[in-house]
């Protein structure tokens, strides 16, 4: 089982979902919020790290290249404690 996370550079915000839900919400903020980039970063089953997967833009979803990681454990900790607020 995957986990999706939602999130700006600076990780001042979180949202956790499916993967449709992550591409819907960040385009939703990108676009009417005034967020200029949002990362995408998923997680497997028993995995410590979530690989950083798309840049989303208002102009453009890019694929990250290369192996870019965060912590499973701190995503998940900012999508409790600082979800979006809008």
């Amino acid at each position: 089982m995957h986990s999706y996370f939602l999130f700006p550079p600076d990780l001042s915000d979180g949202f956790r979902g499916s993967y449709s839900d992550c591409i819907n919400f960040a385009d939703e903020l990108v676009n009417n919020h005034g967020y200029s980039l949002l990362k995408i970063a998923r997680a497997r089953g028993g995995e410590t790290d979530a690989r950083i997967i798309f840049d989303i833009t208002a102009e453009s979803r890019k694929q990250v290249s290369g192996f870019r990681s965060i912590k499973r454990k701190k995503l998940s900790s900012i999508c409790k404690q600082r979800p979006f607020d809008i």
